[in-house]
């Protein structure tokens, strides 16, 4: 198999993982992904691939009902972009839904080097909150621009 092959077969096996991730197949990235993976969100930035499965991990222990439903993807070659809406229940907030997209990166084995999430966490999650979503309300009622 080529190089550009397996690339695109690496990339392929972790788009459907992360779209079927489930506690039990996280792990399953790990054969995906460089020793040194970039990850990002709005809440986490980490480097290595224990730290990033750890992430992962993690957002089961504090949420249920997670999906992740893939509706785009967009890129050729070491940079490959994927559009999405996430979807959880929080204990104390509920019902979460979020549109968002992924930055992935391949190194030149074709491996996930970097996996950077861009979404509106203040829409998802902190506006929600009583105290912090008045705050942020109010904040946004003073920067949006004002047309007569």
């Amino acid at each position: 198999m080529n190089m550009h092959a397996q690339a695109g077969d690496i990339y392929s096996r972790y788009v459907t993982l992360i779209g079927s991730l489930t506690p039990a197949n996280v792990a399953d990235l790990a054969d995906l992904v460089t020793d040194d993976v970039h990850f990002r969100d709005p809440f986490n930035e980490t480097r290595g691939r224990s730290a990033y499965l750890h992430v992962l991990a993690h957002m089961f222990t504090i949420l249920s009902d997670v999906r992740f439903d893939i509706h785009t993807q967009a890129g050729q070659g070491p940079r490959r972009f994927l559009y999405w809406t996430f979807t959880a229940t929080h204990a104390m907030l509920g019902k979460i839904s979020v549109e968002g997209v992924t930055r992935v990166e391949l190194n030149e084995q074709g491996l996930i080097c970097a996996h950077i999430d861009y979404w509106d966490s203040d829409s998802a999650f902190m506006a929600r909150i009583p105290v912090a979503g008045a705050f942020i309300r109010l904040l946004r009622k003073q920067m949006a621009i004002r047309i007569a």
